[in-house]
């Protein structure tokens, strides 16, 4: 699914119409949102049956701060806005490799 992200990003400088962009935006959401879940429903399998409530809380409420985070950024301007989104793929980057070295 990532594959196909990657392969799908180009598609928004190409598309010639506001309504292509949006049918682009649309399929790439869609990729996305699968990806979110997946990797949320795989992490939240891993706690206790008693803690997955909280787990999924807290996880919806990270991405939701993450999402606000950048959003903000959007004033600074792209070169803001690319640091901050560095910044949180390399944390998740971290996670992810923390985890799996156990």
């Amino acid at each position: 699914m990532c594959g196909a992200c990657v392969l799908l990003s180009p598609l928004v400088y190409i598309a010639q119409s506001e309504t292509a962009l949006y049918v682009v935006e649309a399929v790439y959401r869609v990729f996305i949102t699968l990806v979110f879940f997946s990797v949320g429903l795989n992490v939240v399998d891993t706690y206790p049956h008693n803690l997955r409530c909280t787990a999924h809380g807290l996880i919806l409420s990270v991405t939701y701060m993450g999402g606000a985070i950048v959003r903000g950024a959007g004033d600074g301007g792209a070169i803001v806005s690319a640091i901050v989104c560095a910044a949180l793929g390399a944390a998740a980057t971290g996670s992810a490799l923390a985890s799996n070295i156990h």
